[in-house]
């Protein structure tokens, strides 16, 4: 069996009024709402100096062993470079040879 065709409703002008008088009051509620919060996020700085965060020991104690590990990997890429250069320099110098080199073998593979 088929369905037959529900009929369609209107609504009545008064009704539609409503309707559209509700949606418009609740938006006006919510940019009320936004305005107000806006402006008790701007005056709130004013009214008072900003606190500063504490941090908990922990945190700071976190911290102080980061920045410890960091000052130490600096250190040591210091002393890395300066024996590099050390290196280099030792290599670049002029070395006098005083026996030759031994003769290279060489290898036939058959």
């Amino acid at each position: 069996m088929a369905k037959s065709p529900s009929r369609k409703k209107f609504l009545d002008q008064s009704d539609t009024l409503k309707l559209a008088a509700s949606i418009a009051e609740t938006r006006e509620q919510k940019a009320q709402i936004t305005i107000q919060k806006h402006h008790q996020h701007t005056q709130s700085p004013i009214q008072g100096l900003p606190k500063t965060q504490k941090l908990s020991p922990s945190k700071t104690k976190l911290k102080e062993i980061k920045a410890q590990i960091a000052s130490d990997k600096a250190r040591l890429k210091k002393t890395k470079a300066q024996l590099r250069k050390k290196a280099d320099a030792a290599a670049s110098a002029p070395v006098e040879k005083t026996t030759s080199p031994a003769p290279k073998k060489r290898v036939s593979f058959a």
